[in-house]
């Protein structure tokens, strides 16, 4: 507070005179102040003003950022993320105001996942993580195994070794956020196979007492297995059994239902069921004359085949038909077997038929003379001839 005086020197016969005023300087009102940060996470603790300046003032702000007047505190879970300019106003004789800019956000949200939990290795298109709103992609990361993109999350499914993956989606700290993590499981799985077969010679009789279990190709597994009516088939083994099965060539199909995103597969084999073949047959007569001059040609059984005929020696017979010539033939009694070597899963039958090939008689005979008198006494012998 001064006071100021104006003095007038005496002249003009006057004495000097003199005036005064009072006046007062005041200091003009400091309105300085921070917060420790600028940018603030809406779900950190509540950031208070540091006023460095005059205290006492009053804190305002625009709509969106609630503040306490009288500290400046921000109240986070109140306030909408955004950029704000706090002002501190200090009143008095000389007032005085400060700004400070804060901007607010959302802690960050990593939640996310796949469209589906299974994917098979034959996908052609990349499975991609979607998110929730407020959620964001950070790094993506997993286990070796998952070819992976860490940027998108995308899958690739062609170079993934099959298994189960916990795939992490990491969003570090920032802007006055703590860092977020997610995580969602994905499996990824390879093709199922359904090759298989019922031996390196699928034909089986109906004579066989055992059911064939068929042998599944490397890797491959049973599904559903089915064919056509008159196979005895287990549709859930496969096994075949030959005794109640009609005769004839089936395939067989193995079915694997689609699973583990993995479209569904199937796997046939050809398989044939023949009845035992029969070889029975017999001749005309059981007996031949080696005067006969035509061959003489056997009856097959009802059902009977030819296979390959034979007997000792002395007997001439066609071995593929079975007829034998008499006239070249020696006399006697053969066995002539018709023989159907194994084939279609059935073992080799034989059939067996007798037949006698005999020489025509003779009937030479002779007396000692060829003219006799009546008048001769005794008895006149006949004489026989060979044979």
């Amino acid at each position: 507070t001064y006071t100021v005086t104006n003095t007038i020197a005496a002249a003009g016969g006057c004495a000097a005179v003199t005036g005064t005023a009072t006046v007062t300087i005041n200091s003009a009102a400091s309105a300085a102040f921070t917060y420790g940060g600028s940018t603030f996470c809406l779900s950190s603790s509540n950031p208070t003003a540091n006023v460095t300046g005059t205290t006492g003032g009053t804190f305002s702000s625009t709509t969106g950022l609630s503040i306490n007047a009288s500290t400046g505190t921000i109240l986070l879970s109140a306030s909408t993320p955004g950029t704000y300019t706090v002002t501190y106003s200090v009143a008095g004789t000389c007032p005085g105001s400060s700004t400070a800019t804060v901007t607010l956000t959302n802690a960050p949200s990593a939640t996310f996942s796949y469209p589906t939990t299974s994917y098979c290795t034959s996908g052609t298109t990349a499975p991609t993580p979607t998110f929730p709103s407020g959620s964001s992609a950070g790094t993506f990361s997993s286990t070796a195994g998952l070819t992976l993109n860490a940027t998108t999350g995308a899958i690739t499914l062609s170079s993934s070794t099959p298994g189960t993956y916990v795939v992490t989606n990491a969003i570090a700290a920032a802007n006055g956020c703590a860092a977020a993590s997610a995580t969602s499981t994905v499996t990824v799985t390879a093709p199922a196979t359904a090759g298989f077969s019922y031996g390196s010679a699928p034909a089986y009789c109906t004579s066989a007492t055992s059911a064939v279990a068929p042998t599944l190709a490397t890797g491959a597994t049973a599904g559903t297995f089915s064919s056509i009516t008159g196979l005895t088939l287990d549709a859930t083994t496969g096994a075949i059994t030959p005794s109640s099965s009609t005769p004839g060539t089936y395939t067989v199909t193995n079915t694997i239902a689609a699973a583990g995103g993995c479209a569904a597969v199937t796997g046939t084999a050809t398989v044939t069921i023949t009845a035992p073949q029969t070889a029975g047959f017999s001749y005309g007569a059981t007996a031949y004359c080696t005067s006969a001059t035509a061959a003489v040609v056997p009856t097959l059984a009802t059902g009977a085949t030819a296979g390959t005929f034979s007997s000792t020696t002395g007997l001439t017979l066609n071995a593929t038909t079975g007829a034998i010539t008499p006239s070249s033939s020696t006399a006697g009694t053969y066995t002539v077997t018709n023989t159907i070597a194994a084939a279609g899963g059935c073992a080799a039958v034989t059939g067996t038929a007798t037949v006698t090939i005999t020489t025509p008689a003779t009937a030479n005979i002779g007396y000692g003379a060829t003219s006799y008198c009546t008048t001769t006494t005794g008895t006149v012998a006949l004489g026989i001839g060979t044979g």
